[in-house]
This record gives structure tokens, sequence and C-alpha cells, in this order.
């Protein structure tokens, strides 16, 4: 398959084929790209991570705690 017949994006940039057909790859472009997408990947999973983190309010443990309260006094009846 040549560079033509794979659609023309970007990884023919660092992929190519030599004149012999055997496939070239330009290694140290290759291995910048990927340490880029390994950072990249880092950084959204710490962002999600502080995103979905989730610490519970003080008013919000009152509030359970009121409403236990309340349906225990109701259950008690």
């Amino acid at each position: 398959m040549s560079p033509a017949a794979n659609g023309g994006d970007q990884s023919s940039d660092l992929v190519g084929w030599g004149s012999s057909g055997v496939l070239v790859v330009d290694g140290d472009r290759f291995q910048q790209q990927a340490e880029a997408v390994v950072a990249a990947q880092g950084t959204f999973l710490d962002i999600c991570r502080e995103d979905l983190s989730y610490a519970t309010k003080s008013w919000q443990l009152l509030r359970r705690h009121k409403e236990r309260r309340f349906l225990r006094s109701q259950a008690s009846r």
C-alpha cells in the first residue's frame, strides 16, 4: 500500500515507503510525537480525576443526618 493509498493523512509525514518498497519510519519524530501523546494523556487524566473527585460538603452531611433522624421518627410512629 502506498502513502497515497492511505488517504494522504498526516501519518504520511512520519511513515513512508522507501524506493525498495520497504516501510520507512522517521524514528525521532515518531518518538517525540509518542512522548507528546503520553504527556497529553497524563494531563487529561489528571484533569478528569480532579473533575470526578467528590468532596462532601458539611451542609450535605448535616442534611443527611437530619433526613435520617426524620425518617427514624416517622418509622417509630
